[in-house]
């Protein structure tokens, strides 16, 4: 399978969606509710995001391009950076932004590892 225009369109729009969906549920949420506590608005998403994407490589049949560790590891620090940005910004506009652009990156390959 190859990078075709379709391929692109599909992985533009999970990415859109996806990480639009993922800021506000994972950091937006946490931050409007414990804006002047660190603990809660970044180590919760974080834990929670990271475990998120431990769920996601555990679905069998689904290969990630550096595997595993390289999904749950990404998904860790971009996490904790996503978290500390929403917090320190009190917003999800940046992180939201970032989200974006990293899965904009990260789906079409995933989709053509998976056809």
């Amino acid at each position: 399978m190859s990078l075709s225009p379709r391929i692109l369109l599909l992985a533009t729009l999970f990415a859109i969606i996806n990480g639009t969906a993922e800021e506000l549920f994972w950091r937006g949420a946490f931050i409007q509710h414990f804006p002047q506590n660190a603990r809660y608005a970044v180590i919760y998403p974080l834990v929670l995001f990271t475990a998120w994407h431990i769920a996601l490589a555990l679905i069998k049949g689904v290969h990630y391009q550096g595997g595993a560790l390289a999904l749950i590891g990404g998904a860790a620090i971009m996490g904790l950076l996503w978290s500390v940005l929403a917090w320190r910004t009190k917003s999800i506009y940046l992180s939201t932004l970032s989200h974006i652009g990293v899965n904009m990156m990260a789906f079409p390959a995933v989709l053509l590892a998976n056809g």
